[in-house]
């Protein structure tokens, strides 16, 4: 924590601050309400924000919009094996917010030895099939929120 209040200190409002957050349970809310909590006193409201491998609740990510309400959230193949109420954030999600991640090389496939990004297309599949929706819309929106944070660097749709 002292590191990251170190780093915090650069940043500054048109970047967008990246952040992996995991506790050492499945649900990690208390660290993601702990991470919130530091940031309140340490970036601006208005501050671009991606949660990488996103794996709270619903209520953790309603509580981050509250806070901080550009911020976007990531999933990878990871939301396979999380548990239900984890992937009721993953069904749940505004689209205007949600971003696809392959995490490589990190969280393969079966069949495929490392992940690399050339699979985007799978991790777009396994969250359609939570979401109910088809693949190739859910890539589309994930592209279309890539570039609106990182290339235009704006505040959720």
């Amino acid at each position: 924590m002292e590191r990251l209040k170190t780093v915090l200190q650069f940043v500054q409002e048109k970047q967008v601050l990246v952040l992996h957050c995991r506790g050492m349970e499945a649900e990690s809310s208390e660290v993601y309400s702990c991470l919130r909590y530091m940031l309140m006193s340490m970036v601006k409201r208005e501050q671009l924000i991606h949660l990488h491998c996103f794996s709270g609740s619903v209520a953790t990510a309603r509580q981050w919009i509250e806070v901080f309400p550009n911020t976007y959230f990531g999933f990878t193949k990871m939301v396979t094996v999380l548990p239900k109420e984890q992937r009721e954030a993953v069904k749940q999600m505004e689209e205007g917010r949600l971003l696809l991640e392959t995490d490589a090389p990190y969280f393969h496939f079966f069949g495929h030895r490392r992940s690399t990004p050339a699979l985007i297309g799978m991790v777009a599949n396994e969250v359609a099939k939570i979401r109910g929706v088809d693949w190739m819309h859910l890539l589309e929106v994930a592209v279309a929120n890539a570039q609106r944070l990182y290339l235009k660097r704006l505040p959720p749709q």
